[in-house]
């Protein structure tokens, strides 16, 4: 019989996990002792219980309780690859080992995470091994109910600990302590409550709020703060630290409380690095500025902001006007005096030199594509499952009236019931709701835009003229961000890989090459994503014939 293996970590690492090596040897041995094949082990580091497997990427966007829970976390991980990975093996298995079942998964009260796993096991017949608890058979309606019961409490533990520590932590506050004075430029923590200032961060403060009081220039004044103190910060003082520097009451004595209050701070008693009168002037400069400077509606439509990075430093590349014509440019460039950042400019559009960086993204576009192609086949499938689904909520209807009837018969009493059926009400509203999501979208909805828009996405990809709509939704799904060399663009894709794209020179000005796409005549998105279908070619006109990238669906090359 055949076994695969899951080992999840909460926090820590991203590339290694002891607690993941421990559990996944825990698994070997179990699976040993009970004469198991192992044909997988799969893990996923740093990540909650409580997201999704890669996959189910549709039920979580409906899942309102696991979203609400996800809106409060400061991680941006909302997908498990790894259990994705075990969910793809599942129908060549007989069973799933974990060191316990907190690692499968730790759902959100009232999430459909739960519903989803155990429905995708007894649907192929797998059952788990934990070293930790033993056999469990997720068909079987009482050892369902059992760890539902034990997830629900479980939840609600973790809760009732979190709403502790945080009123531990507002009474702190209240108190004129700081909880994270470690994370503030120019304090130290020493333990035990107690913060030291940074003799030289202390004279780079000091620095910032007489400039400031001066009335000069806010990029001078990072200029000069990274010419003169670029010791005390790690990389740069960036315009984003100057602003949270300038802000900071605690370098004159005081903290906020939990209801944003002024207070004097206990900790940083007699270490003031500036009067209160100077921290009150600083404020009120930066907010006469701010009302002098009001926020515009924006003139230009720039769906490449914050995606595009300097090859060189690293740093954030922010757009320029230049005559007219909108260019981006390493902010280093003007903040910190960085030689050779200034290679790394781009011009947005094109002109008479050659395409822009916008033209140039449109290849790139199509793994969007691909992903829209494959989410609408997935949609497909899970319609599939609402017969079935639907079936389990009758299952769902007759343990109710069994139960009632064991209650009426005096086998079980009112105070045994009541539990038992509310648990079990829960869980039947959470597969209606999910019956009720699947039933939002139709199949004639689908296949409209099987035959219609993806289609039309794909030749308005192949003559440049998406809508500014469709371009944002298609970048968001096919790159994470572009790297800009001298000589070079790096495109970085959702999936991990990376595709380099030559930067040409034309009368001393760069430019990037044109290109064009190879297609049969009855070429549609749809053979993108099916089997047996031969590479979508991608042409770059370079002068040089070379491949710069090649999977199952696509083929970049330059010629």
């Amino acid at each position: 019989m055949n076994a695969v293996i899951y080992a999840r970590q909460s926090s820590g690492n991203d590339d290694y996990s002891e607690s993941v090596e421990n559990q996944i040897a825990n698994c070997l041995a179990l699976a040993k002792k009970n004469g198991l094949t192992v044909i997988g082990c799969f893990s996923d580091l740093n990540t909650s219980g409580k997201t999704y497997p890669e996959g189910a990427e549709n039920i979580a966007a409906n899942d309102s309780a696991f979203q609400q829970w996800f809106d409060q976390q400061t991680s941006s991980r909302k997908f498990r690859p790894g259990l994705g990975q075990v969910f793809q093996l599942l129908e060549t298995v007989d069973y799933l080992i974990v060191d316990e079942m907190t690692r499968l998964y730790r759902p959100v009260t009232r999430s459909f995470l739960e519903s989803f796993v155990n429905q995708k096991l007894t649907e192929n017949g797998v059952k788990i091994l934990q070293c930790k608890g033993g056999r469990l058979d997720l068909t079987q309606f009482d050892q369902q109910l059992i760890q539902s019961l034990k997830n629900q409490i479980q939840d609600e533990a973790i809760a009732n600990q979190k709403k502790k520590s945080q009123e531990q932590f507002r009474k702190l506050r209240d108190s004129g302590y700081q909880c994270n004075g470690a994370k503030m430029f120019g304090i130290r923590y020493l333990g035990n409550r107690r913060l030291e200032v940074i003799p030289e961060c202390a004279e780079a403060i000091k620095f910032i709020y007489k400039n400031i009081a001066a009335c000069r220039p806010y990029s001078a004044i990072i200029r000069d703060v990274n010419r003169l103190y670029s010791h005390c910060f790690r990389t740069y003082c960036y315009e984003s630290t100057f602003r949270s520097i300038a802000r900071q009451p605690i370098y004159c004595g005081y903290q906020y409380n939990s209801a944003h209050e002024l207070i004097p701070n206990q900790q940083i008693k007699g270490q003031e690095i500036i009067p209160y009168r100077l921290w009150q002037q600083v404020g009120e400069i930066l907010d006469r500025k701010r009302k002098s400077h009001p926020a515009r509606s924006k003139k230009h439509w720039l769906p490449l902001s914050g995606h595009l990075i300097c090859g060189r430093c690293g740093g954030r590349m922010t757009c320029q006007l230049d005559r007219g014509k909108i260019y981006y440019i390493c902010n280093k460039t003007n903040l910190y005096r960085t030689e050779g950042c200034s290679a790394s400019r781009v011009r947005f559009q094109e002109d008479s030199a050659g395409p822009g960086l916008y033209e140039i993204s449109y290849p790139f576009l199509l793994f969007g594509l691909l992903e829209r192609c494959r989410i609408n086949a997935q949609a497909a499938a899970d319609k599939l499952q609402i017969m079935k689904l639907k079936e389990m909520e009758e299952k769902m209807n007759e343990k109710e009236r069994q139960m009632a009837e064991l209650f009426l018969d005096g086998t079980i009493t009112r105070e045994q019931l009541e539990p038992l059926l509310r648990r079990h009400r829960e869980k039947r509203h959470a597969l209606q709701s999910r019956i009720r999501m699947d039933d939002n979208v139709s199949a004639a909805e689908l296949k409209h835009e099987r035959e219609w828009i993806l289609p039309d996405l794909f030749n308005r990809i192949r003559s440049g003229e998406l809508n500014s709509g469709d371009y944002e939704d298609l970048f968001s799904l096919a790159l994470t961000k572009i790297v800009l060399y001298k000589d070079s663009a790096e495109f970085n894709l959702v999936n991990g890989r990376k595709i380099l794209i030559p930067r040409l020179r034309h009368k001393k000005r760069c430019c990037f090459p044109y290109w064009n796409i190879a297609v049969e005549h009855d070429f549609s998105p749809e053979k993108m994503f099916s089997e047996g279908h031969s590479p979508l070619e991608i042409v770059f006109q370079t002068g040089r014939s070379g491949q710069l990238y090649q999977d199952e669906h696509f083929i970049f090359r330059t010629e």
